[in-house]
């Protein structure tokens, strides 16, 4: 199922529970249901992240994109540094610090839950949700190298 599909299927779960959200009395208990239903479509679109963590999938290309930024970084700010694919060392008074830049280190969980939260977020046009990841992402990313 895509990310459309998800969306649209999301969409009409918004619009058949305007039907419950009449039949509550108190603001509380609607204010409750809105919660739930953004939870359920979080969750919904959280799917892709769980499906890539079972599936393991080969982040190893992104792995020496990141190893290459980070090694950039450094080398511009004058730290000496030697990289082995997306190996990193660098020399310190106490010895070698040899860095590894694992899967988890690319920041893709993070855009993941981005895309999660944007969309399930209600009362938003689509073109503002699109908007928003596309100016979203490569924040996490800039951000996720300078954290490294």
């Amino acid at each position: 199922m895509t990310f459309i599909a998800i969306y649209r299927h999301l969409e009409l779960l918004k619009k058949q529970s305007k039907k419950y959200i009449k039949k509550i009395k108190t603001p509380h208990q609607k204010k409750l249901l809105k919660i739930l239903i953004f939870l359920i479509k979080f969750a919904a679109f959280s799917l892709p992240l769980h499906f890539l963590l079972w599936i393991n999938f080969d982040a190893t290309q992104a792995q020496i994109f990141v190893a290459n930024a980070v090694e950039k970084l450094l080398f511009s700010s004058g730290i000496d540094v030697s990289r082995n694919e997306f190996i990193l060392s660098m020399p310190t008074k106490t010895g070698p610090l040899t860095v590894e830049i694992i899967k988890d280190c690319v920041g893709w969980k993070s855009i993941l839950a981005l895309f999660g939260l944007i969309f399930a977020t209600p009362n938003i046009s689509f073109k503002k949700r699109v908007f928003g990841l596309i100016a979203g992402a490569p924040i996490i990313f800039i951000g996720n190298i300078l954290r490294i």
